[in-house]
């Protein structure tokens, strides 16, 4: 089901995603990784996890590949209509939230 709804969302924000800015997926081979990067001129701009579940907690591979594109705005995008802050420079939003967020880039 997790995969299921991972591509539901990720095919929602590319028909939002403004000119300018595209998709990607980043992975090390250590393991840490982000579900959906969006980029804007080749330059990570905005990180993304993708959840179903409601007990959200960002994983140590996220931290880490938060770390290594330099992105300062991270969301973990789930099916839920709250959006609350998780740390300084990551939040939780709900993906109704998360598309008009897109649609303002």
């Amino acid at each position: 089901m997790g995969l299921s709804w991972e591509g539901f969302v990720i095919n929602q924000v590319r028909n939002l995603l403004p000119q300018g800015y595209a998709l990607r997926f980043y992975r090390t081979h250590q393991g840490a990784a982000i579900d959906m990067l969006i980029t804007q001129a080749d330059r990570a701009v905005i990180s993304c996890e993708i959840k179903l579940t409601n007990a959200l907690t960002i994983s140590k591979g996220m931290r880490i590949a938060i770390g290594d594109v330099g992105t300062t705005e991270n969301f973990i995008i789930t099916h839920s209509s709250d959006r609350y802050p998780l740390t300084s420079n990551t939040e939780a939003i709900g993906i109704h939230a998360f598309l008009g967020y897109v649609q303002g880039l």
